[in-house]
């Protein structure tokens, strides 16, 4: 923080230390209301400079560098949001980066933040039209005194430039259908229609579910949508899927690529095995020099249901640090791998996000009871993550 931006704050502290020490029991109670009303914008301008630094934050990255699988998580941790009001933040940041007169506007304290929300949402659903609607739409916000005369005016004009289609609705659900199929190579593809307010629905999760983009992470938005849905269909803790794993002794022992799932012809390196090993059923098929089976280990859980539950109620969430992943979206995880000798207890057990799953497979973080939560450091003993 520069120093014009710290005295700044710390002038807005001072201001609102003077506010607390106000006595307003027996102060005029039209003084009060117009000391709301000017409170109210003073908010709405700051909630706007706020915005314009989550904006710069996300375009900067911040969030990865320092543990954050995503700036709203770094949001929800850091200024200690709810989950949905911090992905919030972070979406009108980015969708005010191309509303350029109401961010104008917003930020000279000229439209509210109710009334930004809603040419946010107008944008949002019709973003061709709005680019070309901004001036009028923006300067009506400007004018109009009460906010729901706004949103009256902006549902008007969305059903003005995209009349919404009539159907039957005994049509609609009659046309609903879903397939699934595996191509030779072994991907499996997906292709369904939903009624409309299913679709909604799923969307919405989908989305809630999908991480955005950031530095270092390769994916494309439709395989961050398809991991995100991966997530929501095999999330609950009570249906872990079975893995057969096929290795020799060498193997088992070392770190070669040469372990392979043969359901799906998929070949683990040691991190990705150390990590499927967490929480799946497990059977193990160890072969010999001369490729034959020596070794069909039994199918076994490797964290049994009750232990699973035992290390919820304990942690609640995903363990690492500012993370509030529930434990649907979890798994769990041996502190010391469980194929090189870890206990399958509950002290030897803590709950991570996928996430955060891999991020401590793939930095070897250690992991250490500190007798009220969980502490995560790497390999020279920094913490993780790592304090701004």
């Amino acid at each position: 923080m520069d120093d014009v931006a710290r005295c700044a704050v710390e002038l807005l502290g001072s201001g609102v230390e003077a506010l607390a020490a106000e006595q307003v029991e027996n102060a005029d109670g039209f003084l009060l209301a117009e000391q709301v009303a000017e409170l109210r914008r003073l908010a709405d301008r700051l909630e706007a400079e706020v915005l314009r630094r989550v904006r710069r934050i996300d375009d900067e990255a911040v969030a990865p560098s320092i543990g954050y699988p995503s700036t709203s998580a770094l949001l929800r941790h850091r200024c200690r949001l709810r989950t949905g009001r911090a992905r919030r933040m972070v979406a009108d940041a980015r969708r005010l980066a191309s509303m350029p007169l109401t961010d104008k506007l917003y930020t000279a304290g000229d439209l509210s933040t109710d009334q930004v929300r809603i040419l946010i949402q107008a944008a949002e659903t019709e973003p061709e039209a709005f680019d070309r609607w901004e001036p009028t739409l923006a300067d009506t916000a400007h004018t109009v005194e009460l906010c729901d005369d706004l949103a009256a005016v902006v549902a008007l004009w969305r059903q003005q430039v995209h009349p919404l289609p009539t159907a039957d609705e005994r049509q609609l659900f009659e046309r609903r259908a879903a397939v699934m199929w595996q191509n030779l190579d072994g991907m499996t593809e997906l292709w369904a229609r939903f009624t409309p307010e299913v679709g909604a629905r799923i969307r919405h999760l989908v989305d809630a579910a999908t991480a955005p983009p950031r530095v270092g992470d390769g994916r494309s938005a439709g395989q961050r949508r398809a991991d995100a849905l991966a997530d929501l269909l095999l999330g609950d803790g009570g249906g872990r899927t079975e893995l057969v794993v096929h290795t020799d002794l060498d193997t088992l022992t070392g770190s070669a690529y040469t372990m392979a799932d043969p359901e799906s012809g998929g070949v683990f390196g040691r991190r990705a095995f150390d990590q499927a090993c967490c929480d799946p059923v497990v059977t193990r098929v160890v072969f010999g020099p001369e490729g034959q089976p020596v070794d069909v280990g039994r199918t076994r859980r490797v964290v049994p249901g009750h232990l699973r539950k035992a290390v919820v109620a304990r942690d609640r969430r995903c363990a690492f640090p500012g993370c509030a992943r529930p434990p649907k979206w979890c798994d769990v995880h041996h502190v010391v791998p469980w194929s090189r000798g870890g206990e399958t207890n509950v002290d030897g057990l803590v709950l991570l996000c996928r996430f955060h799953h891999t991020l401590t497979h793939l930095h070897r973080l250690a992991i250490t009871w500190t007798g009220d939560g969980w502490s995560f450091t790497d390999s020279d003993g920094r913490p993780w993550p790592p304090p701004i």
